[in-house]
């Protein structure tokens, strides 16, 4: 359930960014990240922020209560089918992970 608090305290922020990253690491490591942002991508996701190299793959840009309902259905919908993923590594936001290689092999099954 989004936080009316919150949203209000976002809009006085600024906070009005959503980003979908994925990202990789030597070890063979794959997953993406959902996470909202006042910040741009890259000062949020800089240095033990994020331990892995990574790229942004989309990134959407509204009022505080769209990102946030945005945000917090597409957490529901990822872990209501299972594609919670915990990296090797920990760092903030660790927990709204997913592993990519099930979410493809879900929409190519549900797509075939």
């Amino acid at each position: 359930m989004v936080d009316i608090r919150e949203i209000g305290k976002c809009e006085i922020l600024g906070h009005d960014k959503f980003s979908i990253t994925v990202v990789d690491n030597e070890s063979g490591e794959v997953f993406i990240k959902i996470g909202k942002t006042f910040n741009t991508t890259t000062n949020r996701l800089r240095g033990k922020c994020m331990p892995y190299q990574w790229r942004l793959v989309k990134e959407v840009v509204g009022s505080a209560l769209y990102i946030s309902k945005l945000e917090e259905s597409l957490h529901g919908v990822l872990k209501s089918i299972r594609l919670g993923y915990a990296p090797e590594v920990k760092f903030n936001g660790a927990s709204e992970c997913y592993n990519v290689s099930s979410l493809y092999t879900k929409v190519i099954a549900d797509v075939t």
